[in-house]
């Protein structure tokens, strides 16, 4: 079997377990609104952005659908940081922390945009039974 496979599989798994432990311990967790932004974070990161990753990768698909799976596996980071950044505005107005992460946050999903949006910025090179993407 595949490296990458048991990889996503193990990522996939913590974050359902992760999930469903979210939804039984909610009292824990104060608010429905973080409740909410904690499961849409890891159902993003750990299973959207993840499974989307590993199959843009895979030679199974043409280069034009694993451009599209790509894509949409930058889209799903793109959502993730933008439900982090909610969690974490919500924490900054309640508590003391310092807005730096916040910044950082920002330029790191201006990043990923400018990228997505920007026609030629992603090339993709086949090697072996895998794809490479260039930015």
């Amino acid at each position: 079997m595949n490296i990458n496979l048991l990889l996503i599989l193990f990522a996939l798994t913590i974050s359902l377990m992760a999930i469903i432990y979210v939804g039984l311990t909610r009292k824990k967790y104060g608010a429905r609104l973080n409740i909410i932004f904690i499961i849409l974070i890891f159902l993003f990161t750990g299973v959207l952005h993840n499974l989307t990753r590993f199959l843009a990768t895979q030679v199974i698909f043409n280069k034009d659908t694993a451009l599209i799976l790509w894509k949409v596996s930058l889209l799903t980071r793109i959502f993730s940081l933008i439900f982090l950044l909610s969690l974490n505005s919500y924490v900054l107005e309640y508590n003391k922390i310092k807005i730096v992460p916040t910044f950082l946050i920002f330029i790191f999903a201006g990043i990923l945009i400018g990228i997505l949006f920007n026609a030629n910025s992603i090339a993709i090179r086949q090697i072996g039974n895998s794809y490479l993407y260039l930015f």
